[in-house]
């Protein structure tokens, strides 16, 4: 593997790692909103995929990152609500 590549793979893996210690943050907001915890784990990875690719996110203090995470469960749980409703009738 040449250096361009591990340097890559250095920087998902410091990405992931960033978004694993906002995932139990996200999946409370989630399940706070949808109150379904299938739909609330499906809506959290929905979320902290969309935030992977925001490159700002990472370069974000800690209260802006929590901010961009709250803003992103929030629309995710709206989503997965709205699908639930659509599925009902």
């Amino acid at each position: 593997m040449n250096g361009n590549a591990m340097t890559i793979e250095n920087k998902a893996a410091g990405k992931i790692e960033i978004l694993r210690d906002y995932e139990q943050y996200c999946y409370q907001v989630v399940y706070y909103l949808i109150q379904d915890e299938a739909a609330a784990a499906a809506a959290t990875c929905n979320a902290l995929l969309s935030i992977y690719a925001n490159e700002a996110f990472f370069s974000s203090t800690q209260a802006g990152q929590q901010e961009v995470i709250k803003q992103a469960a929030m629309r995710e749980a709206l989503q997965a609500f709205k699908q639930s409703r659509v599925e009902l009738n």
